[in-house]
C-alpha cells in the first residue's frame, strides 16, 4: 500500500480541512470586493471526495 495510502489519506485530511473551514465559515463568503460567492473551499471538497473515490477502490478487500 505504501504511497498509494499515504495519498488516500492525505485527501481525507484535504477533505477535513475544507469541510472545517466551510462549517466555520458558512456556504457564502465575500470576495475581495465584497460580493458574495460560494465559499471556494467547496471546489476542493467536491476535488477531494472525487480522489478519494479512485483512491478508495484500492484499498477494499
Amino acid at each position: 500500500m505504501g504511497p498509494a495510502f499515504d495519498a488516500y489519506c492525505g485527501q481525507v485530511a484535504v477533505l477535513r480541512d475544507a469541510q472545517q473551514r466551510v462549517a466555520n465559515e458558512g456556504l457564502i463568503v465575500q470576495d475581495p470586493k465584497g460580493f458574495p460567492i460560494p465559499h471556494p473551499a467547496l471546489a476542493i471538497v467536491r476535488a477531494a471526495q472525487d480522489e478519494i473515490r479512485k483512491w478508495g477502490d484500492r484499498f477494499t478487500p
